[in-house]
Formats: C-alpha cells, sequence, structure tokens
C-alpha cells in the first residue's frame, strides 16, 4: 500500500504499514512491533520484551514498575469526550472498514494477526 502522509491529514498516521515497512527496513531484526493495547495492558512485561528484544540488561521489576508508575501522563482527551461524547458507532464502523485494508497488509507484513486489531 501507499499513501502519502503529507496531504492526507491525521487519518494518515493510523495506516501503519506506511511507517512499519520503512521501520523494518531501517532497523531490520531490531524491528520490534508492538501494539498499544499490548502495552497498556502489560506495560511491565511488554518493556520487559522489549529489553530482552534489543538486548539491554533487564532492570530489576520494582524498579521498572516504580519508574512506569511515576511517568505515566494522563489522557489529556479526557474533557473532549466529555463534552463530544463517544465516537458513534456509525463513525467507528466508517474507521474500521477505511483501515481494514491496510492493517490486513500490516498483519500480513509482520505474520501477526494481533496487528488486523479485531
Amino acid at each position: 500500500a501507499v499513501v502519502s502522509t503529507q496531504s492526507t491529514g491525521r487519518i494518515a498516521v493510523g495506516i501503519y504499514i506506511c511507517f512499519a515497512t520503512d521501520w523494518a527496513q531501517l532497523f531490520k531484526e531490531n524491528f520490534l512491533a508492538i501494539t498499544l493495547k499490548e502495552y497498556y495492558s502489560d506495560t511491565v512485561g511488554t518493556m520487559l520484551k522489549v529489553y530482552n528484544h534489543i538486548g539491554l540488561h533487564e532492570p530489576d521489576v520494582a524498579d521498572l514498575t516504580e519508574f512506569i508508575d511515576k511517568s505515566r501522563t494522563k489522557n489529556s482527551n479526557t474533557a473532549n469526550k466529555e463534552v463530544f461524547g463517544q465516537m458513534l458507532e456509525k463513525t467507528r464502523e466508517l474507521l474500521n472498514n477505511f483501515y481494514e485494508p491496510y492493517n490486513i497488509d500490516l498483519a500480513d507484513y509482520l505474520g501477526d494477526s494481533k496487528f488486523l486489531f479485531k
């Protein structure tokens, strides 16, 4: 998939395959793709996976946990959610349909179905 990120605005940021192919070529075996869902559901475990992947000595789990807890940022979009409400289901469906072919390409490229984001 070839998409120009120069003129498409914010929607292009979610077309991850465009970035993943470049990053994989640049970083080669050091390239590791993780999802935000993975990161937020198990931040410590995900960071340990990153440390192992790039060959760094694992930090003490308690120290890593403390660092992560102290460095978490508050979701600054909460106020907007209160003003605008939840995303309309029709909007979610349109976005899912738009991104689906790119996510299929991404999952195929990375060899991992978690990047279908289902």
